[in-house]
C-alpha cells in the first residue's frame, strides 16, 4: 500500500504542476484526494484514517513525500 501512496503522491504533485498548481493540499484535500485516488486506481484504501497517517509519516520520514508539498502541522502532526 505504501507503494501505491508514493505512486499517487508523486502523480498529483506532477498533475497540479502541469497545470501551472503549486503542488499544496491541505489535511482535508490530501486525506479525501488520496481515499479517492487509492479506491479509483486500486480497488481499495487504507482501512482508516489513522493507517493513511502512519504511512504518510513513514513516506515522509524516509524522504518519499517530497512532491506534494503539504501542511506538515496538519497531516504529520495530526492524530489521525
Amino acid at each position: 500500500m505504501y507503494l501505491r501512496l508514493e505512486d499517487i503522491i508523486c502523480q498529483l504533485a506532477s498533475d497540479k504542476r502541469q497545470r501551472g498548481e503549486d503542488p499544496v493540499l491541505n489535511a482535508e484535500q490530501y486525506r479525501a484526494t488520496i481515499w479517492c485516488e487509492m479506491v479509483t486506481r486500486f480497488g481499495k484504501t487504507f482501512r482508516d484514517a489513522a493507517e493513511l497517517h502512519q504511512a504518510t509519516l513513514f513516506l515522509h520520514d524516509n524522504g518519499a513525500c517530497v512532491s506534494v508539498i503539504f501542511s506538515a502541522h496538519e497531516i504529520l502532526s495530526t492524530n489521525a
